[in-house]
């Protein structure tokens, strides 16, 4: 049997959106494919996906202190591991100095690396290319238990407002939308049921749900695992979310979703299957200064109009376009 080691990078929704490469990869050479990541909270990824064997993953903080600690007490067991099995493929998609380094002594028939920077599916193309390998089609994640009991209404929508780091949790306002009240409000008069999500230290959540005290919104932000967030999404009718773990992780389980996108084109965040997928829906403008998220994410270049591109969703398309996915 082919035995292959695939690195993913380090963001959650990175790992999301390179599950349709491990597929092709598993499907293709038909065996399971171990995993290597700097992020131990990918684990979770083994339980839904039956593509992926094994998973390596290196808790990594990057700072001097951490390196220094890591090298002097965990590089060799980690490294020891990979050695004991000698793999036909390591295929390092995205790379730091201690996969590197792991992947330099790993025993492997042949080696691919792809300096990969940012999250861009049409760099992930490249992998499938240099391989010979055909894209496959199946389900990135199946969640065999979805909640048991839905709530009381035909129409459950989740929501997600944050984009947030969640390993420094530092919130990033680039993908700021500004009418969430006023969309939960409208949702509210048309009988939606409505569910919050995510995890943040920020206190965002709180001041917004004290204006709907009724049985029609559920704040779940904060009180959630990756695993709950996965039965939860699997059992709504719809996730409204922007650019985030969230989005990728619903079109993975294969459920609808809207997407309010920013800078970056739709293109770069999709993986190919999903294109024109009816599941995956978006509400994206192409203003005049987009795409601009090229080599930074941590400021708006259009210093006369900040974050124009999210301003210019308005809430009335935002109806319409739920309307007509429900």
């Amino acid at each position: 049997m082919t035995k292959i080691l695939y690195t993913v990078p380090h963001w959650l929704w990175d790992l999301i959106s390179h599950l349709w490469v491990i597929n092709s990869l598993s499907e293709h050479y038909k065996c399971k494919i171990d995993i290597l990541s700097s992020n131990k909270k990918i684990d979770f990824i083994r339980n839904y996906n039956q593509n992926i064997w094994n998973i390596l993953s290196i808790d990594i903080t990057y700072t001097y202190r951490w390196y220094i600690k890591y090298f002097l007490l965990y590089f060799i067991k980690d490294l020891l591991k990979i050695k004991k099995i000698n793999y036909d493929y390591i295929i390092s998609s995205n790379q730091n100095l201690v996969r590197k380094i792991i992947i330099f002594f790993a025993k492997a028939k042949n080696k691919t690396y792809l300096n990969m920077k940012g999250h861009n599916v049409l760099q992930e193309y490249k992998i499938l290319d240099l391989l010979k390998v055909h894209y496959s089609n199946s389900n990135f994640l199946s969640c065999s238990n979805p909640l048991s009991k839905r709530l009381n209404t035909s129409k459950y929508i989740v929501i997600n407002m944050f984009c947030i780091n969640s390993d420094t949790q530092k919130y990033n306002s680039l993908r700021d939308w500004i009418w969430w009240e006023s969309l939960i409000t409208a949702l509210i008069k048309e009988n939606f049921t409505i569910t919050l999500v995510w995890q943040t230290k920020l206190d965002y959540s709180t001041l917004l749900l004290n204006n709907f005290q009724n049985n029609q919104v559920f704040d779940l932000i904060n009180k959630t695992s990756i695993d709950d967030l996965i039965n939860i999404i699997s059992s709504s009718d719809l996730v409204i979310t922007i650019d985030s773990f969230i989005f990728h992780l619903t079109y993975a389980l294969n459920q609808k979703v809207l997407w309010f996108f920013w800078p970056a084109s739709p293109l770069e965040r999709i993986p190919p299957m999903y294109i024109n997928h009816p599941n995956v829906n978006y509400i994206y403008k192409n203003i005049y200064c987009s795409p601009c998220m090229k080599n930074t994410t941590t400021s708006c270049r259009n210093w006369k109009s900040p974050n124009l591109c999210m301003k210019s969703i308005h809430i009335s398309e935002v109806i319409e376009k739920i309307k007509n996915i429900l």
